[in-house]
């Protein structure tokens, strides 16, 4: 089984080789570790009539801004159109993702959102209990170690954008089987577009990593 590490936030970090090597953010350190965020997907729809989308995204931006949780997660917002309700930032990319993580049509819906991949869902929005429901799938999952560290810088030119992208295997031991993706999105400014994703490269397949590896990959899109 292959686990996909999706890159999502694009700062430049402090480069590896300029970390003291008793530092856990060191990928030589044995005891190298960091936080890890949270993901959240949330797949919507942004027609009028979709009040419970709209719900939806008011909520988890709620979550978002505060205090305790801003630092802790990172949200996605895929657009996508459903049943013949068209959107303008949807993406056949952004389908092909919710179809991948929700295979059986039967079982889709939105607002749909996904937490940490598959670990944890939450259908629908009632705007009476949506935030408790979405605060409830984030406890869990609060307070856990990642041993991957990502160092992006990213460049845009016109209408071009390019990404070069550093992995760091942290702690004490290598893993096989991985894919990275890279998802970009766009803060357009307004409720419901503050995480709106608007490219998804294709996933990266990455053999192994033994403890303290750094590999890189560079993406490249021409938006014009």
């Amino acid at each position: 089984k292959k686990i996909l590490m999706i890159l999502f936030l694009l700062p430049l970090f402090i480069m590896c080789g300029d970390i003291d090597r008793d530092n856990a953010l060191d990928p030589k350190n044995p005891n190298s570790k960091i936080d890890q965020l949270i993901l959240v997907e949330l797949f919507v729809n942004d027609s009028s009539g979709f009040d419970y989308c709209q719900h939806a995204l008011e909520a988890i931006e709620n979550i978002k801004s505060r205090n305790d949780y801003s630092d802790e997660i990172c949200v996605l917002e895929y657009h996508v159109e459903n049943a013949g309700w068209n959107d303008q930032y949807s993406l056949e990319e952004c389908k092909s993702r919710y179809h991948e993580y929700v295979p059986l049509p039967t079982e889709r819906g939105i607002p749909d959102a996904f937490f940490n991949g598959l670990i944890n869902r939450v259908q629908g929005a009632s705007p009476e209990n949506i935030e408790h429901r979405y605060l409830s799938a984030l406890e869990d999952l609060r307070n856990k170690e990642s041993l991957f560290r990502f160092e992006a810088e990213k460049n845009v030119t016109g209408e071009s954008f390019s990404l070069d992208v550093k992995i760091a295997r942290l702690g004490g031991y290598g893993i096989n089987d991985l894919e990275l993706q890279v998802v970009v999105f766009e803060d357009i400014g307004t409720l419901g577009h503050r995480y709106v994703v608007r490219k998804i490269f294709h996933e990266q397949a990455i053999d192994s990593m033994n403890q303290g590896d750094v590999k890189s990959f560079s993406f490249f899109r021409d938006f014009s």
